[in-house]
């Protein structure tokens, strides 16, 4: 006897089977539908730039040699030699440039949102000469509030914003394009001058040795040099001040001058302060420091760079700088009784309720955009103040003790 099928069942079972399978397809492309529907639905309120890497097949594989030798080495120490061609394709232009992986340590390269350093033979985004890396390499909206605070108080910071990055056909999403010190760093600025720093290629490098320096061996031994030291040579003038200031950078960080005859005493102090209460602590280590020469003064002043904001700060840095053999960038600094005071009263100044929520009030249209652009990818990002408040407290209680 055969049993008769009953079609309302069989309707409602293909409904289901239907259903299932939507439910599966959503799911294992969940975020490219999520994507695309923020996008669509204007969800998005920002426009965001396209930047698109043409790179030969050939190439691609040096960059993943590049990569493969980082992780056999534990250390990212790739260089200007080590550049390959590519072109940048955007906003209907196509530029000649060369690229490698950017970065120290292995978080640069260990997804696949590998950090890049640029070099454009024409300016993109008014540069030459950038770095692009996962936004979370520099703590999402949290580098957008450091260059904010920093150029608040008058110092010199860097373009920073987020675009949206393919490699040939493949879409890496968003990244943070960071300004590099180029060619045309100062001039753009209107600024006369010159970038400084402390070599740090080296420092790198002897990670890999079997019996590597110290962090204070490499701070007291790196060279010291200008970016576009060339072009710097060709102005007789400008050469000569380079050679006096560098020569006294040595004699610094040698402890034979101090602090406030070679740097701006306010602004590095400013700077210092900063860094306690934005937990900016990243961005004082010797290594990460660069420094603007203006000629009109004759002194150096700290450029806003790489603060990689996290957590909150146990202790300002006048604090380790009271500890016997301190050796770090802060602590040399510190040992100058007059750059000392004009830090202390930086942070009296910047400490209380009023400054954060001044600082906090005008950020707000910027924290907002960005927020937004990076939940394109990110949908639970939220950026999260709290750290200033909690720095303030700790920086009025450290204060009170040395009353």
């Amino acid at each position: 006897m055969l049993t008769r099928r009953n079609p309302t069942l069989n309707k409602r079972l293909r409904v289901l089977a239907v259903l299932v399978l939507v439910c599966v397809v959503c799911y294992y492309y969940r975020h490219s539908i999520y994507h695309w529907g923020y996008y669509r639905l204007g969800f998005l309120r920002h426009d965001v730039s396209t930047l698109q890497l043409a790179t030969e097949p050939e190439h691609i594989e040096e960059i993943e040699l590049q990569r493969e030798n980082a992780l056999s080495d534990g250390w990212i120490t790739v260089d200007k030699t080590d550049l390959i061609p590519t072109k940048i394709i955007t906003n209907d232009k196509i530029i000649p440039a060369k690229y490698r992986l950017k970065g120290d340590y292995l978080e640069h390269v260990l997804s696949q949102k590998y950090s890049y350093r640029i070099q454009a033979a024409d300016t993109i985004f008014g540069i030459p000469k950038f770095s692009l890396h996962h936004p979370i390499r520099r703590n999402n909206v949290s580098e957008f509030l450091w260059q904010f605070a920093c150029s608040e108080e008058g110092l010199i910071r860097l373009d920073y914003d987020i675009i949206r990055l393919k490699v040939n056909e493949q879409d890496l999403g968003l990244y943070a394009v960071e300004e590099h010190f180029g060619t045309n760093f100062c001039s753009r600025r209107n600024l006369s001058g010159f970038v400084l720093r402390f070599e740090e290629k080296e420092f790198w490098e002897q990670k890999k040795s079997e019996t590597p320096k110290t962090a204070r061996q490499s701070f007291e031994t790196s060279p010291i040099d200008s970016y576009n030291t060339g072009m710097i040579r060709k102005d007789s003038i400008l050469w000569k001040e380079h050679e006096v200031i560098v020569a006294k950078l040595y004699l610094w960080r040698a402890g034979v001058i101090p602090t406030s005859s070679i740097f701006d005493p306010t602004k590095l102090a400013n700077y210092f302060a900063l860094s306690d209460l934005c937990s900016g602590h990243h961005a004082i280590v010797w290594h990460n420091m660069r420094f603007y020469y203006r000629p009109e003064t004759g002194l150096l002043e700290p450029i806003a760079y790489d603060g990689d904001l996290y957590n909150t700060i146990q202790e300002p840095l006048h604090a380790s700088a009271q500890q016997t053999d301190c050796w770090n960038f802060s602590c040399k600094c510190l040992s100058d009784p007059i750059f000392e005071q004009a830090y202390i009263n930086e942070l009296k100044r910047i400490s209380g309720t009023d400054y954060y929520s001044q600082l906090l009030n005008k950020f707000e249209a910027d924290k907002l955009k960005y927020e937004n652009i990076l939940r394109w990818e990110f949908p639970r990002y939220s950026f999260d103040d709290q750290f200033l408040r909690e720095n303030s407290k700790t920086i009025i209680t450290y204060l009170e003790k040395l009353q």
